[in-house]
């Protein structure tokens, strides 16, 4: 896995630009529950409905569709990242490296090659498949409930502020 890494975050990425610039069209499409349609999921989130934007951490306002464009932005592709290109998760296959409680690094690797290096250098990074979403920093070990739908974790590639 580790050797084909680079041509899935590249996918991932891809995939992102592509619904980040689509989120207004592909807005139109949300339905009333406030998911999109089977044939365009993958660009949503698979933890939340597109209308999520509206809790109060997040502060979005407007119409549901500017609400759901807005959403799609914030999180482009990420149902991409968590189905086709995420993996199953078993806790006890992943090892962790590294683990500061101050989020400040985290680093574990997993069977096939799969690896998750996450932290905070003045940027945030976050490389591999997202294990620390699993990892309960507080009590330092693997969550006992899954964090999505599914015992899975998503690719990611992502360095932000």
């Amino acid at each position: 896995m580790f050797l084909v890494y680079p041509f899935m975050g590249l996918a991932s990425v891809l995939l992102a630009v592509l619904t980040w610039l689509l989120a207004p069209w592909l807005a139109r499409f949300v339905q009333p529950d406030g998911n999109l349609p089977r044939w365009c999921r993958w660009c949503q989130t698979f933890d939340a409905t597109c209308f999520e934007g509206r809790q109060p951490q997040y502060g979005m306002t407007g119409t549901d569709q500017q609400v759901a464009a807005g959403w799609l932005r914030r999180n482009p592709g990420y149902g991409f990242d968590y189905w086709p290109l995420g993996c199953k998760f078993d806790p006890t296959a992943w090892h962790v490296l590294v683990a500061r409680q101050d989020g400040s690094l985290f680093v574990a690797n997993g069977p096939g090659g799969r690896f998750c290096i996450e932290g905070k250098f003045g940027l945030r990074f976050k490389f591999g498949w997202k294990a620390l979403n699993m990892w309960d920093a507080a009590n330092m070990c693997w969550k006992t409930q899954p964090w999505g739908p599914e015992w899975r974790i998503p690719i990611c590639f992502t360095v932000s502020k």
